[in-house]
């Protein structure tokens, strides 16, 4: 058997997998206005990153959001639409449906976190900023 047969027995891994997740599985303190995302480790189409294949759920059932692709399907985000609650423990649910760009299904996955007690991230004003906002002398 000649080497190029060899290689061509080996099959490849071609469907996608999770590479990172935001927040990370097992995360605290997450405030209350959290980007979520995953990056995947090949691209995904992005017709199937859908509402019904990303979701978020908490303890009152699934959140309301709105779920976009990126970069050409290697990242995905879902940006809930009303801020969530505090001290609450949400989980990230991958679905059925999603697909590789080759059409190779990904398994489905979740992760979960927990929200902060109270408060959001900081907007980059100068409010979050006190450095930015002192003037010399």
């Amino acid at each position: 058997m000649a080497s190029a047969e060899l290689l061509s027995a080996i099959p490849v891994r071609t469907h996608p997998l999770v590479a990172a997740a935001l927040p990370a599985d097992g995360a605290q303190d997450v405030p209350l206005n959290q980007l979520i995302g995953v990056r995947f480790s090949r691209p995904v189409d992005v017709r199937t990153i859908r509402d019904e294949t990303l979701v978020l759920s908490g303890p009152r059932g699934t959140v309301p959001a709105v779920v976009s692709p990126a970069e050409a399907g290697l990242y995905a985000f879902l940006v809930p639409q009303a801020p969530l609650e505090p001290q609450t423990r949400y989980v990230v649910h991958l679905l059925e449906g999603l697909k590789g760009t080759s059409g190779s299904a990904l398994s489905p996955a979740e992760w979960a976190f927990e929200t902060r007690r109270h408060g959001f991230r900081p907007s980059p004003g100068r409010e979050s900023r006190p450095w930015l906002a002192r003037r010399p002398r």
